[in-house]
């Protein structure tokens, strides 16, 4: 082999082995960057989530836990004693067949005070994101 072909050899080689390290370092890039989008989008769904709840909560406790002021501001339905919301990916009260998201209302009546039960969950996955629980005395 001439000097030459041993030159062009070792140019090539060192110029692979630098593309490599290259396209190795931009997938972890990738992989950085997708891992911090998901967890700005599960933070913003989170803080929607936190906000409805307690809108929510405020609306019960407006109307001293009557359940009928939720047909004011959302679009209900009742099953079975139980209450359901519906919300689009952008956390808007909207139908049933819209939805991505939803809230289960249960109410539950103890030692005079309404103990109301607010569980958010994925549509599509059926996992419970988001739960919390507020109590409203009722007048004696």
């Amino acid at each position: 082999m001439t000097n030459q072909n041993k030159s062009s050899m070792l140019f090539l080689t060192e110029l692979l082995v630098i593309l490599l390290i290259f396209s190795f370092c931009g997938a972890i890039a990738v992989s950085i960057f997708t891992k911090g989008y998901k967890k700005s989008e599960s933070a913003s769904l989170n803080t929607y989530i936190s906000i409805e709840s307690e809108n929510i909560i405020q609306c019960l406790k407006y109307s001293d836990g009557d359940t009928d002021i939720l047909y004011e501001y959302y679009l209900p339905y009742e099953e079975n004693g139980t209450f359901k919301l519906y919300f689009d990916e952008n956390m808007n009260s909207c139908k049933k067949e819209d939805s991505s998201y939803y809230v289960e209302i249960n109410s539950n009546l103890e030692d005079n005070i309404s103990v109301f039960s607010i569980d958010f969950f994925d549509k599509d996955s059926l996992d419970n994101i988001y739960s919390v629980k507020t109590g409203i005395a009722k007048e004696v």
